[in-house]
């Protein structure tokens, strides 16, 4: 279980100006799996900027009812961890550089590289 574990944002890297984007970007949930072990976020409001858009998490465990929610701290350490975000656009695969998750364990922030899946 998560006990130690904070979610910060995710960070959506555009590689142009939002202004430039024809298609909306729709932001879903973000899922987390290693050896069996999930956990499961939803995406809570979003805040564009120039060439990036983050989004803030929630949990919601009546959306996700078949996730177990088993994830424990030391998986987000272990190089098995999937970390998906689900985006949703005419031109997603064009325009979205990265997607970064920010946690903080403890007084350390770490990054976690998401594969974004359409």
């Amino acid at each position: 279980m998560l006990k130690n574990t904070k979610f910060l944002n995710v960070v959506v890297q555009l590689n142009r100006d939002l202004e430039e984007i024809t298609e909306p970007l729709d932001y879903g949930s973000v899922h987390f799996e290693c050896e069996g072990r999930e956990y499961s976020l939803d995406v809570y409001n979003s805040y564009p900027d120039q060439d990036a858009v983050t989004l803030t998490l929630i949990e919601d465990r009546e959306v996700f009812e078949n996730c177990n929610y088993q994830l424990n701290d030391s998986d987000f350490h272990n190089p098995n961890l999937t970390a998906e975000v689900y985006i949703n656009s005419e031109e997603e695969d064009e325009v979205i550089e990265s997607v970064t998750l920010f946690i903080q364990q403890g007084f350390t922030t770490k990054a976690v590289d998401l594969n974004f899946l359409t």
